[in-house]
């Protein structure tokens, strides 16, 4: 339960860097960035993926639809991620809301660490639409044999 508390608690904290960051950032060196994230060969629905510059900067974020695509967000009104080096995180784990009217439990967390807390994934957005699609491995992020 204490590692869950600690993961939401960098979720948040990581949301709301993104938030501060992209408000003090321009936007002119902004891109398009969209893509399909998959687990296992099949599409990964709901979950959260976000670019991290490699040097100061804005974080850009989007949720996969249902088909596992993804859109970046970089502010409210910008779509993209800033032009760059990233450090990409991809987590599917929800911490819950058990005080709403309608509560509702966590969400564990699908992926290895490799894709989120001890991310290996890195991405490289180029001036231009950029196409940046993610295979995932529930397999200790390694292909199953076949």
């Amino acid at each position: 339960m204490k590692q869950r508390i600690h993961h939401l608690a960098q979720l948040l904290a990581l949301g709301f860097s993104t938030f501060v960051l992209v408000g003090c950032s321009g936007s002119g060196n902004v891109a398009s960035v969209n893509g399909n994230v998959s687990l296992d060969g099949t599409p990964l629905p709901g979950a959260y993926v976000v670019f991290t510059p490699t040097v100061p900067g804005g974080q850009a974020s989007a949720i996969t639809d249902e088909l596992g695509n993804y859109q970046l967000q970089y502010t409210r009104e910008i779509r993209g991620a800033e032009i760059g080096e990233h450090t990409v995180r991809i987590t599917t784990f929800e911490g819950g809301n058990p005080d709403a009217d309608s509560p509702r439990p966590p969400t564990p967390e699908k992926l290895p660490s490799i894709y989120n807390s001890a991310t290996e994934l890195k991405a490289s957005v180029k001036a231009g639409k950029n196409k940046v699609d993610f295979s995932l491995y529930s397999s200790k992020g390694k292909p199953p044999r076949r």
